[in-house]
């Protein structure tokens, strides 16, 4: 399900947009609008996705000259994902750019927190 979080508030003049294209596991796919300098992890969260803190995931090949190299804290905290592959990166350590504009990637689904829900009764 994807709400949008109440407290934050996209404002955008035409020539200031920029967009990433995610997808989920299951097949979803949406573009995200973002700004420059804004954190991939943050953007994601900001459209409702409620993910973990350094959100797993995977850029599309084509993208992955555009990104900055994985320094290596980012390196150390990939390692503990077992699905990770040389496209993974963490979108807490990525920051959006107008190089970026476009990105596709996918959130892997560790990274997406699940909710429970208790019914008293």
């Amino acid at each position: 399900m994807q709400q949008r979080a109440p407290h934050v508030k996209f404002e955008y003049r035409t020539g200031d947009m920029l967009a990433v294209s995610v997808a989920l596991a299951d097949g979803a796919r949406f573009r995200v609008p973002a700004r420059q300098g804004q954190r991939l992890a943050d953007l994601i969260r900001a459209y409702g996705l409620d993910v973990d803190a350094d959100c797993h995931v995977r850029v599309a090949a084509p993208w992955l000259d555009a990104l900055p190299p994985a320094d290596a804290a980012e390196q150390s905290k990939l390692i503990r994902f077992a699905r990770r592959e040389h496209t993974s990166r963490l979108a807490s350590s990525l920051v959006m750019t107008d190089e970026l504009d476009g990105l596709e990637l996918e959130i892997q689904p560790e990274s997406l927190v699940a909710h429970t829900s208790w019914a008293a009764g």
